[in-house]
């Protein structure tokens, strides 16, 4: 459980924090050269492109939207990571409810709260960035090819029960 709990804290820095603070300077997405998926979540999208481009640099692949489609690196690179660490929370609460956690019931509900925390993260962002998305609730071993978009609202419902649930499983002083 710490384990994938680590992985989970590892998946969410990586994808909130990319070698600089991303939220205070403005991300190499939009001004080119270097980037990550991170830098999607910045807050910067096409809506700040107007037309005579004088808000993104004509260098900036960005600003070819012509290139822009399901494929497109960073993307598919924050799709990704947002799924990733969903996968490694839906684990951690998998391994919670297996784990003898020898009457440490504080224990157990810190580690369900962070669990809660980064899947109701990883799918507020989701929902933010591609709207309608695939909602995987439970850690499932197998492999599926079977996944429909759930509409949105449900996502960001999704997201929003998950966020109290975790706020409810923090001890009073965290």
């Amino acid at each position: 459980v710490d384990a994938q709990i680590g992985r989970a804290y590892s998946a969410f820095y990586r994808l909130h924090s990319w070698g600089t603070d991303v939220w205070e300077e403005l991300p190499a997405f939009i001004g080119g050269g270097g980037g990550s998926a991170s830098t999607l979540l910045a807050g910067y999208g096409s809506d700040v492109h107007d037309e005579d481009g004088s808000l993104a640099h004509a260098s900036s692949s960005f600003s070819m939207l012509n290139m822009i489609n399901p494929l497109y690196s960073r993307f598919l690179s924050l799709w990704n990571q947002l799924y990733q660490l969903n996968a490694y929370s839906n684990l951690a609460l998998y391994g919670i409810e297996t784990v003898d956690w020898k009457g440490d019931d504080a224990a157990k509900a810190a580690a369900t709260a962070q669990a809660k925390f980064f899947i109701g993260w990883a799918n507020l962002r989701l929902a933010e960035c591609f709207g309608d998305v695939p909602l995987v609730k439970e850690y499932d071993s197998s492999l599926r090819y079977d996944y429909v978009r759930d509409p949105r609202k449900d996502v960001y419902q999704y997201a929003i029960d998950n966020f109290i649930a975790a706020a409810e499983g923090l001890p009073e002083n965290a």
